[in-house]
């Protein structure tokens, strides 16, 4: 049976002359993954009057795709439904727009982009440790600023602070060996479900041994009855055991 649904995503703010063609890839991208069943479904083009892509359903995905729209707003929605979802959402609020995901006079799924309240940051203060090189470090408060860089060099920790005891021990680890340190932070939670540290009250720290884990595993499968030795691939080992693949 030669069938198909033609599925429209209407957004209120945009025209085909002023939808950006990188922006409009992003909505394709999520789009396709809320749709599902990407080997049925095909963009078909961008109709006029508002900026409306338009989606081609192939007859036999047509169930699957109208029972994964059909979820798309509910609270028990599976994560391969919810994130799209979530991301379009986003997408919208961003441009100031709202959507529609239509078929005929079908009205499937509603996104309300713009209206959606802000979210307000979490916020989660407890105990942990941040590894670093301290790379700032100094003041006259009565709490010491400091500053640290992340081992892999991509983040730099500034909320820092500490008594002005541990800042006197601190300052030897200046532009040093790296150092691991440990108190109260307070971390907060944005709306795309990244963490990123607010402030950290240091209590105490130690020096991190700065060797090469491949040559510390080769050194601990020179002891006999460790079972470091009889691995395979020791550093894979490591990292499954850190929780890392």
């Amino acid at each position: 049976m030669d069938k198909t649904e033609l599925i429209q995503f209407r957004i209120d703010a945009f025209t085909p002359d002023t939808l950006p063609m990188s922006r409009l890839a992003e909505y394709l991208a999520q789009l396709a993954d809320l749709l599902g069943s990407h080997e049925h479904v095909h963009f078909t083009s961008v109709k006029k009057g508002s900026a409306i892509p338009q989606a081609k359903v192939d007859y036999p995905a047509i169930p699957k795709v109208q029972a994964r729209l059909q979820l798309a707003h509910s609270v028990d929605a599976p994560d391969d439904i919810r994130r799209p979802f979530e991301a379009i959402n986003r997408l919208l609020k961003a441009d100031n727009a709202k959507a529609t995901l239509k078929a005929g006079n079908v009205v499937y799924v509603k996104f309300l982009g713009r209206e959606i309240p802000d979210e307000r940051p979490y916020r989660l203060r407890e105990a942990g440790s941040l590894d670093g090189t301290v790379i700032r470090i100094g003041g006259t408060d009565r709490t010491i600023p400091v500053w640290l860089q992340s081992l892999d060099e991509q983040t730099i920790y500034k909320g820092i602070e500490t008594t002005p005891e541990t800042a006197r021990a601190l300052v030897g680890h200046y532009l040093g060996k790296p150092v691991r340190v440990h108190g109260q932070g307070v971390w907060e939670r944005s709306s795309e479900g990244g963490w990123s540290l607010v402030s950290f009250h240091i209590a105490h720290f130690e020096e991190l041994d700065d060797t090469p884990v491949d040559e510390l595993l080769a050194k601990l499968a020179l002891h006999p009855g460790n079972g470091w030795a009889t691995l395979e691939d020791p550093l894979k080992e490591h990292q499954t055991i850190r929780g890392r693949d």
